[in-house]
This record gives C-alpha cells, structure tokens and sequence, in this order.
C-alpha cells in the first residue's frame, strides 16, 4: 500500500509505512571517504497495526529488492544523508550496489567511470560532466554519496536526459528531433495518463510561464525524462545482474504515478521499492516509505559575495551580496572575472570549480581586469578572505 497525507489523522496514525529518521550532530564533520561511514541518521519504522520495524529490519526488506527509488529535494543535505546510509545499509548486506543519479547525464558516463576507478578527482569529474551547467546544485550536497561510492568502487549510473534534448523537445515537440538525437531516447514513451497530465497541469497552474509554456511539450518534456532515466535503469539492471541499483532523483520523478518506478516495473522490472521525505505528502506524494528527518546544512564553501553574469566567453560581476568580501576589496559592478585560485574563467562553472575545496575563511586570489574610459582595460591581483 502506498503512503499519503490523510488530512483527518495525525501522520502517525495514517494507513501507511513509515520511516521515520533523526539526523545526528555527527553527520556534519565532513564527507572524507570512509570503508563505511557510521550511519548518519537513527531510525525508527512506525507501521499502522503492527509492531515496528527497526532501521535494520527497514534495510532488511530494502535488500530484497532489485531497485530502490529515493525521491528527493535536490537542496536538503540531510535528505543526501539518508540516501548514503541506505547505500551504506544495502552494502552492509553484501549487495552488489550501484547508485543511479539524475545529477549527471548519459552522454558523461564515462566520465563517471573514471571517476570510481580513481583515474579522475572529483574536480575534473564535476568539470568534464559539466556538472555546474547542467545540473549546478552544490556539489557539497552530493559529495558523501559520490566519495563513498568511490572508496567502495560501487557504479554511478547517469540517468538524466541530455538537456539539449529536453530543451528541444520543450520548444518543438518529439517530432523537432532529428535521426540522432532520437536515437538517444527511448523508442517508445507511453501516452501519459490523465492523472500524470492533471498534476502537471496543477504545477503549471502555480507557476505560470510569463512565455506562455505549451502544457502538452510540457507533458512530453516530462514523460521524456522520466521513461529516459527509467530505460536507462533497466538497462544498467539488465547489462549487470546481480546489481542492485539505488535510484536518486527527484521526488517529482518518483512519489507520483506513471513517474519512474511505475516505468521501471512496466519494463519488466518489478522489484521495485521507493522512499520519499514526509515534506513530499503535502504534494500528494506516495511511496513504500516515507522519512521525516530534521534539517541539517551541507558543509559550507567559501564565498566570493558576487553575482556574475556570462557575456561570450567574460564573466562579469554583476551584483554583490550583503556582507560581499569582494566588494570590500574594492571589486565593482562590471569587473571581469580572468581568473580565481590561479585558474583560467570563461564560464559560470569555472568559478564554481576553482572554489571547489575552499571554505570561509580561506584566501581568495582574484585577478579582474576593469574596464576605463578612453584607456585601455587595467588589470589587477585581488586578494581577500573567503566569507
């Protein structure tokens, strides 16, 4: 049976499973790889009419599964932090685990490859799958699931869709593909039921497109991703049979019917569990389980205090926060940005990356170039304490 939200009963008292997590102060000392990190979270199974299951009779039935579907917020740490510890519970158990992400997709799985072969660092994995242009939430968030699947040599799967192609289809439909591009889809993607178009239709209604979105390429934008990275599941699945694949994407792709356990079973796959955060109830979401877990702040990186802008190949300060340690030092609206930490920029991404390990307190090396009028563009070294 599947669990929501029944607005009559106390959550504790709904028909329904539920995994219920306190996250612990311990969880926030850092992501260094580990054989097996000490869980992060202490569980507790309340069951409507039966007696409850602990965390390890939870992972337990999670074990039996072929594909665990993990629906998340992408910007709740803690949320990460359960994922890990049912990886971490599934290889306790002996299983071949391999971890499937929406954050990365299929055209860079090589670039994954490398990465849990150890032939690439984390920083050139981020930079060679264009991570922080395609996906660019803070890779910190992430960084304790991709290093322990690292040090235990377990498969990253990408899943997602190349947003090349779901941007095109959003403009054009399917049919705007050409041969290429169809060939990097699934063949066949079901029409979308009438309750998968009616909640799509309920998001477009609480954010209207000021462009005037299509709702139908929304819809086939939406089947799209959700049949590609189920598709691509499968075949991981189906290429490796003794896998055990844990899904990580968001709760849109998986606490909802026809998103992609439903995809997945209907491709002969029927093993499937999944676990959302009881945040997503208020959605109407469903799944086998549901976590509730008290939030917790990613490890936090150094800051600049600037917003940027893209113009061709400069990145241009645009605007800077509250309490900027650049504008301090005496950047100004306009600056370009040549380089940060001795590392070329031309790209949003660049900065991203060449702050990658720092955290406040470290030192900033800038170097900007600032236009003049009637003179030539100046030059000049930068250096200040990250905020």
């Amino acid at each position: 049976m599947k669990a929501r939200r029944n607005a009559t009963r106390p959550l504790a008292r709904a028909t329904r499973r539920v995994v219920a997590f306190l996250v612990l102060a311990a969880a926030a000392t850092g992501t260094s790889a580990t054989p097996c990190p000490p869980p992060p979270v202490a569980a507790m199974v309340v069951t409507a009419g039966d007696a409850g299951v602990d965390r390890d009779r939870w992972l337990d039935a999670l074990a039996a599964r072929r594909v665990v579907v993990i629906g998340e917020a992408h910007d709740r740490y803690e949320q990460h932090l359960v994922q890990l510890a049912v990886i971490c519970g599934l290889r306790e158990r002996g299983l071949d685990v391999a971890v499937g992400l929406e954050a990365f997709q299929q055209p860079f799985q090589a670039v994954l490859d490398d990465y849990v072969a150890g032939r690439i660092d984390l920083r050139t994995a981020l930079a060679r799958s264009e991570y922080y242009e395609r996906w660019r939430f803070d890779h910190r968030l992430y960084a304790p699931i991709l290093e322990y699947a690292r040090s235990q040599r377990l498969p990253l799967v990408a899943l997602n869709v190349p947003v090349e192609i779901t941007r095109k289809v959003g403009r054009g439909g399917i049919e705007s593909l050409d041969a290429r591009e169809r060939a990097a889809i699934p063949v066949h993607i079901p029409a979308p039921s009438e309750a998968y178009r009616a909640r799509l239709a309920a998001i477009l209604d609480l954010h209207p497109d000021p462009g005037g979105r299509d709702p139908d390429r929304f819809v086939q934008v939406q089947s799209l991703w959700d049949e590609g990275m189920a598709e691509r599941a499968v075949r991981h699945l189906a290429d490796n049979p003794r896998s055990t694949l844990v899904v990580i994407a968001g709760v849109g792709h998986v606490g909802y019917e026809g998103a992609i356990p439903d995809r997945i079973r209907r491709r002969g796959q029927p093993s499937v569990a999944t676990v959302i955060s009881a945040d997503a109830l208020e959605h109407q979401a469903s799944a086998d389980y549901v976590f509730e877990v008290e939030p917790l702040e990613a490890p936090r990186g150094g800051l600049l205090g600037v917003m940027v802008r893209v113009d061709g190949s400069r990145v241009l300060v645009d605007a800077f926060s509250d309490d900027s340690a650049a504008r301090d030092a005496g950047l100004l609206p306009g600056d370009r940005l040549v380089s940060v930490q001795g590392r070329p920029v031309s790209r949003f991404a660049d900065v991203r990356l060449a702050l990658l390990d720092t955290v406040p307190g470290d030192e900033a090396a800038l170097e900007v170039e600032r236009d003049r009028p009637q003179s030539p563009p100046m030059r000049m070294a930068v250096r200040f304490f990250l905020r």
